[in-house]
């Protein structure tokens, strides 16, 4: 690795810098030469004997960069006149740039006392491992040692962390503040959505409280940017940058959306005002996670990372510190696909992957020394750390110190296209890491991050004209197309070239316009382009990409059903540009022959239809040549079914659902199919749920959100008597109140007094304020309808609702539910937990004494009604509840101990439980029906004092409502949860 410094004079000589020619600057005989891709040395060595050089003993020596394609080449200096050579070499195919080996020395090295101690920058064997096992930090920073862009733009890098010390000496200036805003006036002046920003943020305070908490946040921003060369402790891998601190990442995974939040408002405020506010966040820095987390359990936090991508930020993230394969065992965030974050492993001083580190073929991209690094500590002084929290940052550093590289056009392409400068810099990070065999076939480029060689690349291939970004093609018709790009400032000229793909020849545009039309195209065709820009004298690199012409013989697409009546329904549909004419064919569900007629246009009218009753129907294209075949079946009900659908209902068009909207709502084992409809979605042709007259139903209502958490108050009204409109007084079954970013749960109550039939359910979700049931439209939020069928009670006889505890001691519990209408008495039942025969009362109470019970005793119960003759209710959904212990679970009082999540379930679901319960031993799982009915054998989890951690299949359960028992083997007492699962 040492050797690969005689690359050092190429980058001067790129730069413009002269050494002096006052003496012997180089090693005689020795040149250093640019090999062009497709040439190699031997083809070289071969002209050179064509010259006569072989009586020199002209010959190549080695490669001393991969990433340049740069190789040394020897001859006697005392037969061949070097200049000769050097300028023969200059003027052969195949080579770029030829130029002498100079003698150098090392410069820019830092004079922070402690640097000779950050072995992960310069390895000279300090900390007894592998000399040279290092990112070659001290090359690196003969090229630049950050701060600005060529532009002049500051480079901020954002660490997402539990804050740092802002008071350690070695940050100096480097930390960065709002001035935009004025510090503790509670006013938001710079109206960005965060008050009094003035050092940052913090997602659990709400305010810029920036102390480091755990000694985390310091050491992390100290990799990434301590202040380099100013005489005190260490240096970052950037010496000068500003480090936005945000406090957050920890906790719940909301305050992880709100964090990357804060970087992504600066840097769009950066774009969007052409760097006049905001700030020019380059990158965000995550030291954190979650163990055998699941990307599709975090679908918001995964796309986050797109959302700062586009606007120009890439993302660090530091994978599980587990001997685990990411891909398999999961991760967040580093198992999450966006093409901007980038996942780190944690590499050692001998150049080897730290055993307790994971990696993953597809979601682990590289590796970084992090094991026992030196850098900044609490308070004000240096220390070792570690793990991937000590990886990552040295990354994110990098791509901090990229930005800062002499090179004007990666500025410009980030000013034109941020998130193409984004991935271009990412491609250098990939393209520069040295090969590591610890690495191999467990990581995306089975390399380890080298500063020098990315930094070398990007200064290498950069140059002064970049082409057109951004482009696309759209408005495609059979013979026309029009194609857009974005343009850079240094671009005089563009050229866009295309043809059917696989022909010899190019159809050029020259001094082309965005947005071009290109005409006169053939229809259903592959097209392929390519376009380049021109800058004065130089021309860029091409920019290549396909599109197909219309005209191609399909199905339509589009195919919407309108005006559903008693006895007739509308299809309308897309044009088909090759169609001669369609064919339309529908038939009641379950009939054998089909109605069938043709169209030209793109409406079918069917007449003469059955009262509600289930139809289908298929479409297909005819073509002068061809007829396709039908597409699958759509179904539709007519009207006549009941108030739901034959009513007309006040129409509402929700609100702005781009942000946020209703992402699931479950009655009763009841599921919606939602999630994101344009503020209003009429579900009235969906399955809806059942209710009871007299009834009690538990229901969950979920909102979803795009980047940020908002408040959101739900509604919902049924249209029990069945007028077509929601009366406020009666017909509002559910007000939250108040206004969360949280699932809200909760039950309904159906009045026996409500009209049998089907009728229309209305669900709203508006932004921190209530909506009406009329509202035409509202500012943010989403409004669904549904059609619930509302069906007679039990014979008349309502099952009670309410079952709970009213008080417990060690040997009797209370009991007591709500009083059900037309009920002459009621049937309770219990039993214990352990036991498999229930033991009955007979009541006319609304409540019971349970007694004769022993202490930490765990039961569960039932309660139902009987009525006027033979007539019973169902029973109530079952009730766990038991006496009280002197020590045990039952002493638990806050939620916040026990987690259940996702909630609701698909498959699995995962349970954490945190205790100081001294000699709990082992921990039994066991989960039971809405009737108390176990449903598999109970799962035994090893724990003790420190809670546990488990995952239970869910995978056969029907959709319903379950209950989690916890119990621990050895203080007998339990605590349930309740969950959902869906299908």
């Amino acid at each position: 690795m040492q050797m690969s410094r005689y690359l050092l004079p190429l980058l001067l000589c790129l730069f413009g810098q002269q050494l002096s020619a006052q003496k012997l600057d180089h090693a005689q005989g020795r040149l250093i030469a640019q090999i062009e891709r497709g040439t190699t040395p031997r083809q070289i060595e071969r002209a050179a004997r064509q010259l006569g050089w072989d009586a020199a003993e002209f010959r190549v020596v080695r490669c001393v960069s991969r990433p340049l394609n740069a190789y040394v080449f020897r001859f006697d200096h005392t037969r061949l006149d070097e200049r000769v050579v050097r300028r023969r070499m200059q003027s052969m195919d195949g080579l770029r740039n030829v130029q002498y080996d100079h003698f150098v020395q090392l410069r820019n090295t830092p004079n922070d006392p402690q640097y000779p101690s950050q072995w992960q920058f310069l390895n000279i064997g300090q900390s007894g491992g592998t000399v040279g096992a290092d990112i070659d930090m001290d090359l690196a920073w003969d090229i630049t040692t950050g701060g600005t862009t060529a532009a002049g733009d500051t480079i901020v890098l954002c660490v997402v962390d539990d804050g740092l010390e802002p008071e350690h000496l070695d940050f100096g200036d480097n930390i960065f503040y709002n001035y935009a805003e004025i510090p503790g006036n509670g006013i938001d002046d710079d109206n960005n959505g965060f008050v009094d920003d003035y050092q940052g943020w913090n997602t659990g305070s709400q305010n810029d409280d920036i102390d480091d908490i755990n000694s985390h946040g310091t050491p992390v921003a100290g990799i990434m940017a301590a202040q380099g060369n100013n005489e005190i402790g260490v240096a970052g891998v950037n010496w000068d940058a500003k480090l936005m601190v945000v406090v957050g990442g920890t906790g719940v995974e909301s305050e992880v959306l709100e964090a990357y939040s804060y970087p992504l408002t600066f840097r769009r405020r950066y774009n969007e005002t052409d760097g006049a506010e905001g700030a020019f966040v380059v990158v965000t820095n995550s030291s954190w996670g979650v163990n055998f987390g699941d990307p599709a359990e975090s679908p918001l936090w995964c796309a986050m990372y797109d959302s700062l991508g586009t606007a120009g930020i890439l993302n660090c993230g530091a994978t599980a510190n587990l001997n685990v394969n990411v891909d398999e065992d999961g991760d967040l965030p580093t198992g999450c696909t966006s093409e901007y974050l980038i996942s780190v492993t944690n590499m050692n001083h001998n150049d080897q992957k730290v055993n307790g580190a994971g990696y993953g073929l597809a979601s682990v991209d590289l590796g970084a020394f992090g094991e026992n690094t030196y850098t900044t500590a609490t308070p004000n002084t240096y220390d070792g750390f570690g793990g991937t929290s000590g990886a990552t940052p040295h990354v994110a550093g990098a791509i901090g110190l990229l930005y800062s590289a002499p090179c004007p056009s990666l500025i410009t392409l980030a000013k034109s296209d941020p998130a193409a400068a984004a991935r271009q810099v990412r491609d250098y990070i990939y393209d520069g890491v040295d090969p590591n065999a610890s690495l191999d076939s467990i990581s995306t480029t089975g390399g380890r991050l080298n500063v020098f060689n990315s930094l070398s690349a990007l200064v290498t291939q950069c140059g002064s004209c970049i082409p057109p970004s951004s482009v696309s093609v759209a408005d495609i018709t059979d013979t026309q197309a029009q194609v857009t790009w974005n343009e850079n400032d240094s671009l005089v000229s563009v050229t866009y070239e295309y043809r059917v793909a696989g022909a010899a020849d190019w159809t050029v545009v020259s001094d082309a316009a965005s947005p071009l039309a290109l005409m006169n195209l053939q229809a259903c065709t592959d097209y392929e382009f390519r376009i380049s820009g021109t800058c004065g004298t130089e021309d860029s690199d091409y920019v290549t990409g396909a599109f197909k012409t219309d005209g191609c013989c399909e199905n339509p697409s589009g195919i919407q059903l309108t005006d559903v009546t008693l006895n007739s329904f509308s299809v309308s549909w897309n044009s088909v540009l090759a169609a001669v004419d369609y064919t339309f064919r529908y038939r009641a569900v379950g009939a054998a022959d089909w109605n069938t007629e043709t169209y030209t246009g793109t409406t079918a009218v069917v007449q003469g239809l059955d009262v509600c009753t289930d139809y289908e129907y298929q479409l297909r294209t005819n073509c002068a040549a061809e007829s396709l075949d039908f597409t699958e079946s759509t179904q539709l009900t007519t009207r006549g079914c009941g108030a739901c659908t034959d009513l007309e209902y006040c129409e509402t068009a929700g609100g702005d659902a781009s942000a946020e909207w209703i992402e699931l709502v479950t009655i009763d084992g009841w599921v919606s199919e939602t999630g994101g409809n344009d503020g209003y979605l009429d579900g009235t042709n969906l399955p809806g749920p059942e209710l009871a007259q007299g009834g009690r139903y538990a229901f969950e209502l979920i909102p979803g959100f795009d980047e940020s958490l908002y408040a959101e108050r739900w509604r919902i009204w049924i249209d029990f008597n069945q007028d077509g409109n929601f009366s406020a007084s009666t017909e509002l079954v559910f007000d939250s109140e108040t206004g969360t970013s949280e699932p809200v749960a909760d039950s309904l109550d159906v009045p026996l007094t409500a009209e049998e039939g089907i009728t229309r359910m209305r669900i709203a979700m508006r932004f921190n304020s209530p909506a009406n049931a009329c509202a035409a439209s509202f500012n943010f939020g989403e409004v669904e309808d549904y059609c619930v069928n509302i069906v007679a009670a039990a014979d008349g006889c309502p099952t009670p609702t309410g079952l709970e505890m009213l008080d417990n001691t060690a040997s009797t519990v209370e009991l007591g539910w709500e009083a059900s209408a037309n009920s002459s008495n009621y049937l309770l039942q219990y039993r214990l937990n352990s036991a498999t025969e229930w033991t009955t009362v007979l009541t006319t109470e609304t409540s019971y004494l349970v007694e004769g019970l022993a202490e930490c005793d765990s039961l569960i119960g039932q309660v139902r009604s009987s009525c006027s003759g033979e007539a019973q209710s169902d029973f109530s959904a079952v009730l766990f509840f038991g006496t009280a212990c002197s020590t045990g679970l039952d002493d638990w009082t806050g939620a916040e101990q026990v987690q259940v999540f996702p909630n609701p379930a698909t498959d699995r679901i995962q349970v954490v439980l945190e205790t100081s319960l001294a000699n709990a031993g082992d921990w039994e799982l066991g989960i039971y029906d809405a009737h108390g009915r176990l449903q598999a054998p109970p799962t035994l989890v090893p724990g003790g004092a420190n809670g546990l951690r488990a995952e239970l299949a869910t995978d056969r359960l029907p959709a319903g409502v379950y209950f989690l028992r916890i119990r621990s083997t050895t203080a007998a007492g339990f605590t349930t949860r309740r969950f959902l699962v869906v299908r």
